[in-house]
C-alpha cells in the first residue's frame, strides 16, 4: 500500500534509519519484587512504573512505561497501560500511548494515542487516535481519528476520521469523515461525508455528503449530496442532489436532482430534476424542467423548457418550441409539432394534441 508505506518510511527513517547492529542487555535495579514496583533499565517484563533511556526486546509491561530515546528490535513487546517517550513501539499497545515524535504498533494499537508526527501501524489503530501529521494502520482504523495531515488505512476506517487533507481507505468508511482536500475510499462510504474538494468512492456512498468541488462514485450516489460543481455515479443517483454544473450518471437518477448546468442520464430521470441548461435521458417519468433544452427519448409526465424535444411523449409540455415523434398528450408553445399526428396538425401554434 503506497500511501501507507511513504508515511511509515518517513516515521522510521526518522526514528530507525541509523540504527546499527546492538545487543539488548536487560540490566535493570528494581524497588519491588519480582519484576514489580519501581523498575530503572531494560527490564525484560516489568508491573508498575519504569523509566529505561530506550528499550531494546522488552516483552511486557503492565502499568508505566517512560523511556526516552527511540526503541530498538520491539517487535515481540506489549505494552499495557501508560507509555511515555520519544517513540514508544510495541508490537501491541493497550491504554494510552504518548509519543513526543510517533507512536508505532505491529499488531494493534487500542486506546488513546497521541504522537507529535504520526500513530503508525501495521495491524489495527483503535481508539481516539491523535497525529501532528498523520494517523496511518495497515489494518483497520476506528475510534475518533484526527491527523493533522491525513488519515489513512489499508482497512476499514469506522467512527469520526478528520485529516485535514485527507481521509484515505482501502476498505469501508463508516461513520463521520472530514477530509480538507479529499475523502476517498475503495470500499463503500456510509454516513457523514465531507470533503473540501472530492468525496470519491470506487463503491456506493451513502449518506449526508457533500463536496467542494465534486462526489464521484463508480457505484450508487444515495440519499443527499451536494457538490459545488458535479455529481458523477456509474450506476445511479438517488435522494436529494445539488450539483453545480453537472449531475451524470449511467444508471438511473431518481428524486429531487438540481443543477445549474446539464443533467443527463443513460437511462431513467424518475421525480423531479432540474437544470439550468439541459435534462437529458432515455425516459423522464416525473417532472423535468431546464431553462433551455430537454432532451428525451422516452417521457411520460411533464417537460418544461424552452425547447423540448422528445421521442414518446406521454403528458405534458411547455415550451418555446416542442417537437415530438409521437405525441400523446398535449404541447403548449409557440411552436408545436408532433410528427404523429396527420396534416394539417402536425405543427400548431400555441396548443398541439394528440389523445
Amino acid at each position: 500500500m503506497y500511501k501507507f508505506a511513504i508515511i511509515f518510511l518517513l516515521v522510521s527513517v526518522m526514528l530507525f534509519g541509523q540504527e546499527e547492529e546492538y545487543f539488548c542487555s536487560h540490566a535493570n535495579f528494581n524497588l519491588g519484587v519480582s519484576n514489580t514496583g519501581i523498575g530503572f533499565g531494560n527490564s525484560e517484563y516489568h508491573n508498575g512504573l519504569r523509566f529505561n533511556i530506550s528499550d531494546c526486546e522488552v516483552k511486557s509491561v503492565n502499568g508505566i512505561n517512560v523511556t526516552f530515546w527511540k526503541p530498538v528490535d520491539n517487535y515481540d513487546f506489549e505494552m499495557n497501560g501508560i507509555a511515555l517517550g520519544l517513540a514508544p513501539m510495541a508490537n501491541r499497545m493497550n491504554g494510552i500511548s504518548i509519543g513526543l515524535l510517533a507512536n508505532i504498533s505491529i499488531t494493534q494499537s487500542a486506546g488513546f494515542n497521541f504522537a507529535s508526527l504520526a500513530n503508525v501501524s501495521e495491524g489495527n489503530l483503535l481508539g481516539i487516535n491523535i497525529g501532528g501529521l498523520a494517523n496511518v494502520a495497515e489494518g483497520q482504523m476506528q475510534g475518533i481519528n484526527f491527523g493533522g495531515l491525513a488519515n489513512v488505512s489499508e482497512g476499514p476506517m469506522i467512527g469520526i476520521n478528520f485529516g485535514g487533507l485527507a481521509n484515505v481507505s482501502e476498505g469501508q468508511m463508516i461513520g463521520i469523515n472530514f477530509g480538507g482536500l479529499a475523502t476517498v475510499s475503495e470500499g463503500p462510504m456510509t454516513g457523514i461525508n465531507f470533503a473540501g474538494l472530492a468525496l470519491v468512492s470506487e463503491d456506493n456512498i451513502t449518506g449526508l455528503n457533500f463536496g467542494g468541488l465534486a462526489i464521484v462514485s463508480e457505484q450508487q450516489l444515495t440519499f443527499l449530496s451536494i457538490a459545488g460543481l458535479a455529481l458523477v455515479s456509474e450506476e445511479g443517483i438517488s435522494g436529494i442532489n445539488i450539483g453545480g454544473i453537472a449531475i451524470v450518471s449511467e444508471g438511473d437518477i431518481c428524486g429531487i436532482n438540481i443543477t445549474a448546468g446539464k443533467l443527463e442520464t443513460d437511462s431513467e430521470v424518475r421525480g423531479f430534476a432540474f437544470a439550468g441548461y439541459k435534462v437529458q435521458a432515455e425516459e423522464l417519468k416525473g417532472i423535468g424542467m431546464s431553462v433551455a433544452w430537454t432532451e428525451i427519448e422516452k417521457m411520460n409526465g411533464f417537460a418544461f423548457s424552452s425547447f423540448n424535444r422528445i421521442g414518446t411523449q406521454t403528458g405534458l409540455s411547455i415550451g418555446i418550441l416542442n417537437i415530438a415523434e409521437i405525441l400523446n398528450g398535449i404541447q403548449i408553445g409557440l411552436i408545436n409539432v408532433a410528427k404523429n399526428n396527420p396534416l394539417p396538425f402536425k405543427v400548431l401554434p400555441l396548443v398541439n394534441m394528440n389523445l
